[in-house]
């Protein structure tokens, strides 16, 4: 949908290797998290000593409280060992909700 929404941002971040695409609802035999670590770790290849910003998700819920992080990439990033900083963020369901609660 990003690429769809700027695509010409999207195309160029893509052609210079900086903007990175993947399916998240694929299902991978050696796992998520063995999935990752090789796709992030090919793609920084050609971007020494730079950073990864990921975006960590939950599985979708329309409980009041947050449920456990998906693994996929904070797990890949432990297991390359980057450095990782997690930001937490609440009272945000009203922008980011799909379905409306209220």
């Amino acid at each position: 949908m990003v690429a769809a929404a700027i695509p010409w941002t999207a195309l160029w971040g893509s052609n210079e290797g900086w903007l990175w695409f993947f399916s998240r609802g694929s299902k991978h035999k050696e796992g998520a998290v063995a999935w990752m670590k090789h796709f992030l770790s090919e793609r920084i290849k050609g971007f020494a000593g730079k950073g990864v910003v990921l975006y960590p998700e939950g599985t979708r819920s329309l409980l009041p409280e947050g449920l456990p992080l998906k693994l996929g990439a904070l797990g890949a990033a432990y297991e390359l060992q980057w450095p990782v900083q997690v930001v937490i963020t609440t009272n945000k369901e009203c922008v980011t909700a799909e379905r409306a609660t209220w």
